[in-house]
């Protein structure tokens, strides 16, 4: 049936659809600022880590972030957290992650979480465990000029792994790729801070490295790293400590290192 409006009616209806629309993308559009959580439940919980790393990558922030981990959860992904090219973390809008001792865990030949260029996230005392026992197996990589970044009292455990001649896992990685030690023109990382942490296993011969710490071939002479490494304790790895490339002015002190994960034949 046709149906005649009178002026005031199209603009009464034109009004709320446009109110509808305008309400939809700013909900849509809006970026994170302000506290959250992961594993609880309410109007500002991800359910999971995927759905965390998926909004912040999509909308960044507009102020400070804080998340507070709840609950231990699985994930069947890598969680990659990359940089908002609009809406950047900064120093001024930073991010922190609060572990509370919960675990996030996840079976990958490769990392757990990856830091992809993104500045100013702070992780403190949550579990990450990796149950995949062989070949690239890691913790947490660092790539693409991740930088300001801070790990403090977080315990990475890797699964009991098998030593394997070709593999290039360790418990934190700065890497280009999954390959962990493919050199870069670019910087993965610098004046990122990894403190009081525990790097642990499951028994096994360990990873082939404790820490990968691979920077820029080019611009290593000219622009410095200076990440680092202080007051952690390393409990098994099975050929060096710190494999390091191309850095400049890494500082690595007070860390406490041992094979008490290994086992007697190991």
């Amino acid at each position: 049936m046709l149906q005649n409006y009178t002026p005031s009616r199209i603009v009464f209806f034109s009004l709320c659809l446009w109110t509808l629309f305008l309400g939809s993308s700013n909900s849509l559009q809006a970026q994170m600022q302000g506290n959250y959580t992961i594993g609880a439940s309410g109007s500002k919980n991800f359910s999971s880590w995927s759905q965390f790393a998926d909004t912040l990558n999509a909308k960044g922030v507009s102020g400070k972030v804080e998340i507070t981990v709840k609950a231990d959860l699985t994930e069947n992904a890598v969680i990659q957290l990359k940089q908002h090219s609009k809406f950047p973390i900064n120093k001024t809008n930073s991010v922190l992650i609060k572990g509370g001792g919960y675990s996030l865990k996840g079976s990958q030949n490769k990392e757990i979480v990856h830091l992809d260029g993104i500045d100013y996230l702070g992780i403190s005392k949550l579990n990450i465990e990796n149950t995949h026992t062989k070949g690239r197996a890691a913790g947490i990589r660092l790539s693409n000029q991740a930088d300001s970044n801070t790990l403090d009292s977080c315990t990475i455990v890797l699964a009991n792994m098998q030593i394997d001649r070709g593999d290039t896992s360790a418990y934190i990685v700065f890497g280009m790729d999954t390959t962990m030690t493919r050199s870069t023109t670019i910087h993965n990382g610098s004046y990122n801070k990894i403190s009081n942490c525990i790097f642990k296993t499951k028994g096994g011969g360990g990873p082939r490295f404790a820490i990968i710490d691979q920077q820029s071939r080019s611009a290593y002479t000219t622009s410095p790293n200076k990440n680092i490494f202080k007051n952690n304790r390393i409990q098994n790895f099975y050929s060096g400590i710190f494999l390091m490339r191309f850095v400049n002015g890494e500082v690595v002190e007070n860390n406490h290192i041992d094979r008490s994960d290994a086992k007697s034949t190991d």
